[in-house]
């Protein structure tokens, strides 16, 4: 038995549905990298759609995701009518989503502003200023004119095994300047037992 027979469905309503289920799907995956990635992937999706698929201001922030949600929404319309699954709730969720994302489709053809954060360009201006202002936070600052100073996680970090490193070597240095006085205390008073030595047997 065969997927289709299993389904109750027809060869060509099975590569129709699975057509448009993968179709819908890919849709949504490149609207993701062309709105929230800046992967080369991303770039290439954000080129394409301005050269290939450009049908306005809105395709990205309204006219590609309706698409794939129309198309997913219409696979699993297809599926469920015709497969003989006998859920009323599920076809008409469905159903009403297909029709709402083919309104959505039709209305991203008019040129309207939509809000700032459904344009690509914002998501990436956005990820261009939190990128600087981790870039800056990575930076040692001075506060005003005094001591203070201000550092980021992986900076303190550096700056706490500095500053063991240096208590180490200053713990070091230490031990050596303490180990040399006593050599030549003990160097000096060898010499003036010696000399008293020498005048005692003169």
């Amino acid at each position: 038995m065969t997927i289709a027979q299993a389904l109750e469905l027809t060869t060509s309503e099975l590569v129709a549905g699975v057509t448009a289920a993968v179709a819908g799907g890919v849709t949504l995956v490149n609207w993701w990298f062309v709105m929230f990635s800046d992967s080369w992937n991303g770039d290439f999706q954000r080129d394409l759609s301005k050269v290939w698929f450009n049908l306005g201001r809105n395709t990205e922030s309204l006219i590609t995701p309706a698409s794939g949600i129309m198309m997913l929404s219409g696979s699993c319309f297809l599926f469920l009518a015709e497969g003989g699954v006998e859920s009323a709730w599920l076809l008409t969720c469905s159903g009403v989503i297909f029709i709402l994302s083919m309104v959505f489709v039709v209305l991203g053809l008019f040129p309207f502003r939509m809000p700032g954060w459904m344009y690509p360009e914002w998501q990436l201006a956005r990820r261009r200023r939190a990128e600087e202002a981790a870039r800056a936070a990575g930076v040692v600052e001075r506060v005003g004119s005094g001591s203070e100073v201000s550092l980021s996680a992986g900076s303190e970090a550096q700056f706490k095994s500095r500053r063991l490193q240096s208590q180490g070597l200053f713990t070091e240095t230490t031990w050596t300047c303490v180990l040399g006085m006593v050599v030549n205390c003990w160097g000096v008073r060898a010499a003036v037992s010696d000399g008293q030595g020498g005048g005692t047997d003169e």
